[in-house]
């Protein structure tokens, strides 16, 4: 239904049926996916803890609580501008166009912020995790 209320837009001077169709069904998917995250509701970790009885499962929380604690430290040492673009897309779940227009600035900034962000947190990430593995 989506292709044929947008057939008007099709130019075949921008790109093929199948590129057209495939941009149509990507955002619909984007759409969809964040629609769903936005729903998602988180379970305190004790009560995981509390619900699993096996010695094996029982440990995963508190591993998880590890690396949660880890990764909000990484994320506290990357710069303010990086922090409040990460927080809203991950946290919040808005678009990169959104982000840029609550921080006041071009998207372009925002999606670099959050690139690099991403990378530092990454690198920071998995020196920790070789460190402690050694």
């Amino acid at each position: 239904m989506e292709v044929w209320r947008s057939a008007e837009r099709y130019n075949p001077s921008i790109g093929s049926e199948a590129t057209f169709i495939s941009t149509i069904a990507r955002r619909r998917l984007i759409d969809k996916q964040r629609r769903a995250g936005r729903s998602v509701k988180f379970e305190p970790l004790s009560s995981a803890a509390d619900a699993d009885t096996n010695d094996a499962s029982a440990t995963q929380p508190m591993e998880l609580a590890d690396e949660v604690a880890r990764a909000q430290e990484a994320m506290e040492s990357l710069n303010d501008e990086q922090q409040s673009a990460l927080r809203m897309s991950i946290y919040e779940g808005h678009s990169h166009a959104e982000i840029a227009k609550r921080m006041d600035v071009p998207l372009g900034t925002v999606k670099t912020n959050i690139r690099r962000g991403l990378i530092r947190l990454r690198t920071m990430l998995s020196e920790e995790s070789e460190g402690g593995a050694s």
